[in-house]
């Protein structure tokens, strides 16, 4: 089912530790997942160095993400102290 692989893959971006194993035997991680066994298959051929650099690219995203988070509420706050003056 494409979303178990969808979620498995997220985990496997999201969570380093996950990713640790997957690396180490990547079929019994997908088993672990409730993958079926063609999706175990097909998601152990996935390469490392593009697990890797995929799993960093979202993690930047997330950063940036946070980045903006916090930028909107020193805006929003700055806002509110300039309405009080």
């Amino acid at each position: 089912m494409q979303n178990n692989v969808e979620n498995f893959l997220a985990q496997l971006y999201a969570d380093p530790q996950e990713r640790a194993r997957f690396l180490h035997d990547p079929m019994t991680a997908a088993k672990a997942a409730g993958l079926s066994e063609w999706e175990c298959a097909e998601v152990s051929k996935i390469s490392p160095h593009e697990l890797a650099r995929a799993a960093g690219s979202f993690d930047r995203k997330r950063e940036v993400k946070k980045r903006h988070r916090r930028l909107s509420n020193v805006r929003r706050l700055l806002r509110w102290i300039k309405d009080i003056l």
